[in-house]
């Protein structure tokens, strides 16, 4: 298979219980198979780290303007799509294989995204376990208020 980015040959690589495919000696971009990103987006699941520093060949210059095409599915062009809750990190996916590419760089900014979102949501349960009848207490006031708003 063929970089979409760069056009350089992939090189499968083995993480974890999983076979990627990166662009080794070209732009540091990997491609995920179908279900393999999911796998592996969260900053807490087992990968090997090197991987979120594969590095780039300085003289490959790519350029992002232009269309990318699936290496798996060459006539199918890639779509963009956010991954991250703050619309920061695009990556692009064959909407006929399920694959992914990422950009070199992006894996890492996925990664720790999911991470902080996931601690960002279990600190918000503690809260609302701790609160709980403050909560309760809270919205019965604003359901009252408004009642009286409707009322007059």
């Amino acid at each position: 298979m063929n970089c979409p980015a760069c056009s350089k040959q992939l090189v499968e690589y083995k993480a974890g219980s999983l076979m990627i495919d990166i662009c080794r000696d070209g732009c540091a971009g990997i491609w995920f198979d179908k279900d393999e990103l999911e796998a592996v987006d969260e900053g807490k699941e087992p990968f090997p780290e090197d991987l979120l520093q594969v590095l780039r060949n300085a003289k490959v210059v790519v350029d992002h303007s232009k269309d990318r095409h699936c290496p798996k599915c060459s006539n199918q062009l890639l779509v963009e799509q956010y991954y991250d809750s703050s619309g920061q990190v695009a990556i692009d996916t064959c909407m006929t294989c399920g694959g992914h590419w990422l950009d070199t760089g992006e894996l890492k900014s996925v990664r720790q995204d999911n991470t902080a979102s996931a601690e960002r949501d279990q600190a918000i349960e503690q809260y609302m376990s701790r609160n709980k009848e403050r909560i309760k207490s809270i919205d019965a006031a604003h359901r009252v208020k408004s009642i009286f708003k409707l009322l007059f």
